[in-house]
């Protein structure tokens, strides 16, 4: 299943998902505000296998972000340089990484040390290259992962940064 993102057809922005070569679904802009590449509004259009259109549509915002010749985002690059400093309060990390031109979101995770496989959890999800991390048990270490979240899908997690909880 896959998305194919065509510039201009019919003079709009035009998107279509499908899978098996069959069409699932289309969205054809209908409104553009433009930041960044980003395409706001888009109005979806649900079609069924036989390509006849269902006997409804609605606009909705979405965030469906392409290149500028309208093909797909790529997906995130792993995450870079993860810095742990003592928050304000005792209990508290703040952490920062580099910023991902394709990232929509990120996902925070920490895990006590030792590492394990499946000792990392979710701390936080958050907007900005930024997270404040607080309830921490003071003394333990802790170890902070950082991913980023974009349209395309999720980019790799970043190298663990461990730090002694103030």
């Amino acid at each position: 299943m896959a998305w194919f993102f065509s510039p201009r057809k019919n003079g709009r922005g035009w998107a279509e998902l499908v899978s098996g070569g069959a069409r699932l679904c289309e969205a054809q802009q209908v409104e553009t505000e433009e930041t960044s590449n980003y395409t706001n509004a888009f109005l979806l259009t649900i079609c069924c296998a036989s390509q006849r259109r269902a006997p409804f549509s609605a606009t909705t915002p979405a965030a469906i972000r392409t290149g500028g010749d309208g093909s797909p985002a790529p997906i995130p690059d792993q995450i870079h340089n993860v810095s742990i400093t003592s928050g304000d309060n005792a209990g508290e990390f703040d952490v920062h990484w580099d910023r991902n031109s394709n990232a929509n979101a990120y996902e925070v995770q920490t895990s006590v040390d030792p590492i394990t496989g499946t000792s990392f959890a979710s701390a936080t999800t958050v907007t900005k290259s930024k997270a404040l991390l607080t309830g921490l048990t003071s003394g333990a270490k802790i170890w902070v992962r950082v991913r980023a979240i974009g349209t395309a899908g999720n980019g790799g997690w970043s190298d663990p940064a461990g730090k002694f909880v103030p």
